[in-house]
């Protein structure tokens, strides 16, 4: 899976997390996000006796991953998706600009399901691809709502 490819999965699945949240802040659980991407189980902490501080031993291609987390948020908040926590970067909102992409619509609206539920179905089904996929076409488009995911 290339680097981009990766980042729309991360992104869809951050989207996914703070979505479950609204409309509290909330901490993304990047551990869950890394376990799925790697396939790995996420280690337990260590002692590092470098920083004097509990950390996990992460694998390269895991902690590679943990860093796109950070860099992904970072960007969906940058971008206007999210709102960040002064407490930790990790810990966001859904903006009234993430809820416009992901289509959430007041409850007299059509039936038809919105990308907010599709990407749910999508994860909940560990459809990595589609959810990686229709992630991507939301950030180009910036139009989430409007687009027949």
């Amino acid at each position: 899976m290339e680097r981009l490819e990766r980042f729309h999965l991360v992104a869809g699945l951050v989207l996914d997390d703070a979505l479950n949240g609204f409309p509290d802040y909330k901490p993304i659980d990047t551990i869950r996000i890394v376990e799925t991407i790697s396939g790995e189980k996420y280690p337990a902490q260590e002692y590092n006796p470098i920083s004097g501080t509990l950390e996990p031993a992460l694998s390269e291609h895991q902690e590679e991953i943990r860093s796109l987390c950070d860099s992904t948020i970072s960007w969906l908040v940058d971008e206007g998706y999210l709102r960040g926590s002064s407490v930790a970067s990790n810990i966001v909102v859904l903006t009234s600009k993430g809820q416009a992409v992901l289509g959430i619509r007041p409850l007299d609206e059509p039936d038809e399901p919105t990308f907010a539920e599709k990407l749910r179905s999508n994860v909940a089904q560990g459809a990595w691809s589609a959810v990686a996929d229709s992630t991507k076409l939301l950030l180009l488009s910036g139009a989430g709502g409007a687009l027949g995911f």
